[in-house]
């Protein structure tokens, strides 16, 4: 989360590495955060594997702040359609379809590594890591040894 700060703009590719799911999202009271979306979404393409899933956020979407809202439902829809991007509205304050966005990104992401080949294997060629499990003398011990 590099909250859209330009600064960040080159750190984030790595980020993206290994990325099971990317969540875009822009302030709905913001109309040049709803601008850069063509750059983030461009920058995302470029470092992320084709395959992982993405959804459009516009957050922001508070219950008092309607007169505050310059960035339209229909617009960012449109936006979202043109890009095959699943769109939802949120508000993190209100906890309006927070829930549901993750919900559906995690649900792509799952789904994504249900049906990819070797799925039980990283796609970023790291290696897993977990405690070393040895057998002394018939007995496996609980702990980690070197």
């Amino acid at each position: 989360d590099t909250a859209g700060q330009e600064r960040f703009r080159v750190i984030t590719s790595t980020y993206y590495r290994g990325a099971d799911g990317v969540i875009i999202v822009y302030d709905v009271t913001n109309g040049e955060s709803f601008a850069n979306l063509k750059d983030w979404i461009t920058e995302m393409e470029r470092h992320c594997d084709q395959s992982v899933p993405k959804i459009l956020v516009g957050n922001k979407d508070d219950d008092d702040n309607e007169m505050g809202k310059v960035v339209l439902t229909s617009d960012a829809r449109a936006y979202a359609e043109q890009k095959n991007l699943p769109f939802f509205e949120t508000s993190a304050k209100d906890n309006k379809n927070t829930g549901l966005a993750f919900n559906e990104i995690t649900r792509l992401a799952l789904k994504r590594r249900l049906t990819q080949p070797n799925n039980a294997q990283s796609t970023t060629g790291g290696t897993r890591i977990g405690p070393k499990r040895t057998v002394i003398g018939g007995a496996q011990k609980k702990c980690c040894t070197t």
